[in-house]
């Protein structure tokens, strides 16, 4: 709208401007004859006027008996809506002019232009003839006599400057060669039906020398010279005046348009004239019609809350006072229908050029519901703040950028960092450098394939490296991909495995007997540390999670817009807990009486929804065995799986368990790509089942090669010889 009223002035400007440019006297009237606007011109044609024109009767520039010839043709051209044209000598001013009278929505726009000599010269009957052409030649406007088939017989200089043709050429012209708009038979027929006027004014567009139209104003007189039929045409390029006008319809026309169709509550005020207007949404919130008469201000200030009104009172007479063109403010409008409202009001303050307010436009927009869903948000927010920051380990919310969005209070207190260093700071900054290229791996991974994990050194502030297991989880926030994850001391842990390595090496140096005992407590010692971080990640964080999203759950039944924005939240909880779900089944041992057959066929069941292997699966054991074989048999059974699913590259295995006598024989065969065996290879999943069927008083085989598959045979005893 702001944009709108710019442009409204500036045309009003450019068209005064064009205006006051005619040498004509110009003024324009409304319906009850009142004079609203005059150009320079029409002051030096009646100079013992000394009042100001604006705001007086046409009918004061003339005496009573000099009102009867323009009254008749006024009226009779805001009936017709024809223009009108007449010629008299005024007793008052002492002079001949010729009036021409242009019928609008709005009233009149009448042009005098001075003829006294003129008419003296055609008293003048032996000066006519060569002050007729002085003039023609010296008058600004275009002048063109044409025979009754209209074929040029003369031209002026003006008509040979706005054509761009040479006089010479247009004398062997006929005005169909440059006329787009009249023939001869359309120009007889109108000149047929105006046949007592002096003059006929036409609008016409010229093609140019050079190709251009332009629109023309023309006044064609019929005239006999030596008893010849000749017309006579005055004309004037009005092309700026026409895009002028129609720039103003379009301004309108988008004005009205936009009125109708946004949800805004528009208005317009001319401070001027007092008019004023407002669209259908304005005029409900008062309970009314568009067509009703639109509230003043009176009644919108009561309409202000009591709380507020003062305050918004003033805020717009500061705004007007300080000449300021934008007026912004929020505030609460009682309306008819539906009681208080908030409002967004937004007025656009218009002044003319000696900085009087002269136009104001404005739009109030409800933002009931968008305050009520800010609040609600707000409330969310903090919910997960508080829900964030309760979280055991480090929280952390980073950009594909790398730039920190949100983390919880316990990555401030273990990183050392303030809140202010932690948002200029990037996620390599808590690595050390041998470390960087593997996180920032991880990160690439989570981007790509939506989750990853990692263990590795998260660096304070005051030196000190700690391990941690961190998860990463790929989001979206304000449409950038995100990395959501936390991060889980392993001190403890840690220090656990190294005390466990140190443990194993005293083990070796042990006799055979002692070292399957410790072997045994070493098992039962993970065992038990698998169950630790099993119960914590069950008992502890996925509890949080599950309040969490109970919390988030409550609260989207709120309103439908609630349950929008929280829906992605609850799937990411969702994802959480399954991950943790997922870990906890992982790391805790089975319980106790379980059946192993049940057991084995689950790892199986995984291992074809996982990898989509093939998998045949025998089993032949009794009940009756020793607990602690059953948990060995099923870890020795858990990492080698994990190892073909990681390593093997393969499409099909057997999986074999049978009994025999007081043995369990199990056979795992796959037909992956297999690998050398004498080849050092990296992680411990082998060594482990190797410890383990030790420990246990088995024994085992593997035959591998390059792409030959792997084939596993493990022999354990049924019962436990070895006590703990």
């Amino acid at each position: 709208m702001k944009n709108y009223s710019k442009d409204f002035t500036c045309t009003e400007s450019d068209l005064l401007s064009v205006y006051n440019r005619i040498t004509d006297a110009v003024l324009s009237v409304d319906k009850n004859y009142v004079i609203n606007y005059v150009n320079d011109a029409v002051v030096r044609l009646f100079p013992d006027f000394k009042e100001s024109f604006v705001g007086k009767s046409v009918w004061d520039l003339y005496p009573e008996n000099e009102n009867n010839t323009l009254h008749r043709l006024a009226k009779k051209a805001l009936k017709t809506g024809k223009s009108q044209y007449f010629e008299r000598f005024s007793h008052r001013h002492q002079f001949w002019v010729e009036v021409n009278l242009y019928p609008s929505v709005d009233g009149l726009t009448v042009t005098y232009r001075d003829i006294t000599k003129r008419k003296m010269e055609e008293m003048e009957n032996h000066k006519v003839a060569t002050r007729n052409s002085l003039i023609i030649e010296n008058m600004r406007d275009s002048f063109l006599l044409t025979d009754s088939n209209l074929n040029v017989v003369d031209v002026n200089e003006a008509f040979c400057e706005n054509s761009g043709y040479s006089k010479s050429e247009l004398l062997k012209m006929n005005v169909s060669d440059f006329d787009t708009e009249f023939t001869k038979e359309k120009l007889k027929g109108i000149l047929k039906k105006s046949r007592g006027s002096q003059a006929i004014l036409l609008d016409t567009k010229n093609r140019k020398k050079n190709g251009e139209i332009i629109d023309v104003e023309v006044a064609v007189s019929e005239m006999k010279i030596d008893g010849k039929t000749l017309l006579a045409s005055f004309g004037r390029d009005v092309s700026e005046f026409k895009a002028t006008q129609e720039e103003l319809s379009k301004a309108n026309e988008r004005f009205e348009l936009i009125g109708s169709t946004t949800q805004d509550a528009v208005w317009e005020l001319d401070m001027v004239t007092g008019k004023r207007w407002a669209n259908e949404v304005h005029q409900a919130l008062y309970g009314l019609c568009k067509t009703d008469e639109v509230p003043n201000s009176v009644e919108w200030e009561n309409r202000i809350h009591p709380d507020e009104r003062r305050h918004i009172i003033a805020s717009l007479d500061t705004a007007m006072g300080l000449r300021k063109n934008v007026w912004l403010e929020e505030y609460r409008f009682k309306t008819e229908n539906r009681g208080w409202i908030q409002v967004y009001d937004r007025t656009y303050l218009v002044y003319n050029k000696k900085k009087e307010l002269v136009r104001m436009v404005g739009s109030m927009l409800d933002i009931t519901e968008l305050k009520r869903a800010e609040e609600q948000i707000e409330d969310e927010k903090r919910l997960a703040n508080v829900i964030i920051n309760s979280l055991p380990g480090i929280f952390y919310l980073y950009s594909e950028k790398g730039q920190f969005l949100t983390w919880n209070k316990n990555f401030e207190r273990i990183s050392g960092f303030s809140a202010a260093e932690i948002a200029g700071m990037q996620p390599m900054d808590f690595f050390d450098i041998k470390d960087q290229k593997v996180i920032n791996n991880k990160i690439a991974e989570v981007m790509e394939k939506g989750y990853g994990e990692v263990e590795s050194h998260f660096h304070t502030k005051s030196g000190e490296c700690i391990p941690y297991y961190f998860t990463g989880l790929r989001t979206e926030v304000n449409g950038e991909k995100c990395l959501i994850g936390t991060g889980i001391n392993l001190a403890q842990v840690k220090k656990a495995e190294m005390e466990l390595r140190i443990m194993e090496q005293h083990i070796l140096e042990q006799k055979v007997a002692e070292q399957k005992k410790i072997s045994r407590a070493i098992i039962n010692s993970q065992e038990k540390q698998r169950n630790y971080i099993g119960r914590e990640l069950h008992d502890n964080v996925n509890q949080i999670l599950a309040g969490a999203r109970l919390y988030m759950s409550m609260g989207s039944k709120q309103s439908d817009y609630a349950r929008e924005i929280i829906k992605y939240p609850l799937e990411l909880l969702d994802s959480g807990i399954a991950e943790i779900r997922a870990l906890t089944h992982k790391h805790v041992t089975p319980l106790r009486e379980i059946d192993l057959k049940q057991l084995t066929e689950k790892i199986v069941e995984n291992l074809l929804a996982k990898a989509n292997i093939k998998t045949t699966l025998v089993y032949e054991v009794s009940s009756i065995m020793d607990e602690d074989i059953k948990t060995n048999i099923y870890r020795i059974l858990q990492e080698h799986i994990n190892n073909i699913i990681k390593h093997s590259k393969c499409t099909e295995v057997q999986i074999s368990i049978k009994e025999c006598g007081d043995n369990i024989y199990m056979v795992i065969n796959d037909n992956g790509q297999g690998f050398d065996i004498n080849k050092k290879r990296e992680g411990i999943g082998i060594s482990n089942i190797m410890n383990r069927i030790q420990s246990f008083d088995g024994t085992f085989k593997m035959v591998s090669s390059p792409g030959n598959g792997c084939k596993l045979k493990v022999i354990l005893p049924r019962i436990e010889s070895i006590q703990s």
